[in-house]
């Protein structure tokens, strides 16, 4: 169970006073809630866990910036002296600080963050020094690792972090400097990372961890065959939408605490990719020429991935719709609903990307011939779909985000059709007044059920 923070223990200590007093609860039962909820270590703010963290990087600048004001005027053995002592310095007041939560542990991955800063500004400094004339993105490869394996260690969020955006550095720096296909760049991110978040409930560093991935695995796509990019970035996307309907209670909450932030992407991936698939000249993005074997390998691996994924997700969706099914026996009380009601919106949402990955190959590998709106069709209706289901789940849950990111999503394929479809007047009149009537039904219906649901 993770600890709480300040303010969420402030408020449940007045919230169980609050409780007692009104005989809402019993006071045992408020003591054992005290007991299981506020005797234990109180968990780090983000606030100051990130203010501690950015002060420790303009921290480190500022003392990288005095040193070089005099760099060349100091001899080998003080540079040498003084990155180490800098080093040693903020680890070792780091371990001194280091408290279980609260303001030590903000402190301490601050000092440790400052560290990891002057390890690699020693990196540089020492190739300077002895006039090492490298492969200069290896630098960047160290200090990652090196980010990576202090936030083992510790174990830490921000080092973490750290650690996805150098070796995401390092990955792009070898691809568009250098025209390296790098092909370890993306599992070394991803098999740092997600672990990690896992180990640590941390959805923000699933976030990080997922999308540096995604994106060193991009450069990599870009630099073996440009036209891949696009395929595998939406094949991804497809099957990371699928994780969300897999992170059932029964799934434990590491894999809930990494399918979330893994799903976000996948939705943004797939919905941002699928919009841009609906316009009909978008055929040159569809269809791919696969080169060679290293491209056949990373085109039929993410079809296979996408696929498979959307059967389990699907899969887990519908089991989870069966087990939520109300109980309608003779004992059931007539007024009583489920407390957890089936979600078919959840099914069918899996079931749409599947069919927008199926329809992604279909069209670009087997039926590359088709062009215009012949090609596009099926994706504006698959649009569509899905965001008309964003709309009815988030009416059904009351969360307000998914009603709003289905309106948008609905108005933009709206406009887009506007422009490049309808040449009569009437017409854009007639597509504008149906979107604008859906909408104002899904914002209604939102309401509705804001207010059954309180």
């Amino acid at each position: 169970m993770k600890p709480l923070s300040a303010r969420q223990r402030q408020w449940l200590a007045s919230a169980l006073s609050e409780w007692t007093g009104q005989g809402l609860i019993a006071p045992t039962q408020a003591e054992a809630i005290r007991a299981r909820h506020l005797a234990g270590p109180e968990a780090p703010g983000w606030g100051r866990l990130v203010f501690s963290s950015i002060g420790a990087v303009l921290l480190g600048l500022g003392v990288i910036l005095i040193f070089a004001f005099n760099w060349e005027k100091m001899p080998h053995y003080a540079k040498l002296a003084a990155i180490f002592a800098g080093l040693a310095t903020a680890h070792g007041l780091g371990r001194m600080v280091h408290r279980p939560a609260g303001a030590g542990l903000a402190a301490a991955e601050g000092l440790h963050l400052l560290g990891t800063m002057l390890f690699g500004a020693g990196i540089w400094l020492v190739a300077q020094i002895y006039h090492i004339d490298a492969h200069y993105p290896n630098a960047f490869l160290a200090w990652g690792l090196g980010a990576l394996a202090l936030s083992w260690a510790l174990p830490s969020i921000p080092q973490g972090i750290l650690a996805a955006i150098l070796l995401t550095t390092w990955t792009g720096v070898e691809s568009v400097d250098f025209r390296y296909v790098n092909h370890m760049a993306a599992p070394l991110v991803l098999a740092g990372t997600l672990p990690l978040a896992w180990l640590l409930r941390s959805r923000t560093l699933g976030f990080v961890g997922g999308l540096a991935g995604l994106t060193a695995l991009a450069f990599t796509c870009g630099r073996l065959n440009g036209e891949l990019v696009a395929g595998v970035l939406f094949l991804s996307g497809c099957g990371l939408l699928a994780l969300g309907p897999m992170a059932g209670d029964e799934a434990g909450e590491g894999f809930r605490s990494l399918a979330a932030p893994l799903s976000a992407l996948g939705w943004i991936l797939h919905m941002g990719l699928l919009y841009a698939f609906t316009f009909p000249d978008a055929e040159d993005v569809v269809e791919i020429s696969i080169n060679g074997t290293a491209d056949g390998i990373y085109f039929w691996l993410f079809a296979l991935w996408a696929l498979g994924l959307c059967t389990l997700g699907g899969l887990a969706a519908r089991r989870r719709d069966g087990e939520a099914e109300p109980d309608a026996g003779p004992d059931a009380k007539p007024d009583a609903g489920p407390e957890v009601g089936p979600d078919p919106a959840g099914f069918w949402s899996v079931a749409l990307a599947g069919a927008a990955a199926a329809w992604f190959l279909i069209r670009g590998q087997a039926l590359a011939g088709i062009d215009d709106w012949a090609g596009a069709a099926p994706f504006n209706l698959l649009f569509l779909a899905q965001a008309g289901l964003l709309i009815v789940r988030g009416g059904r849950e009351s969360r307000m985000i998914k009603t709003a990111a289905g309106c948008l999503l609905v108005a933009a394929l709206a406009g887009a059709r506007y422009v490049d479809l309808f040449d009569s007047l009437l017409l854009r009149g007639i597509v504008f007044f149906l979107t604008g009537g859906a909408i104002f039904w899904a914002g209604n219906r939102h309401a509705r059920s804001g207010k059954e649901r309180s």
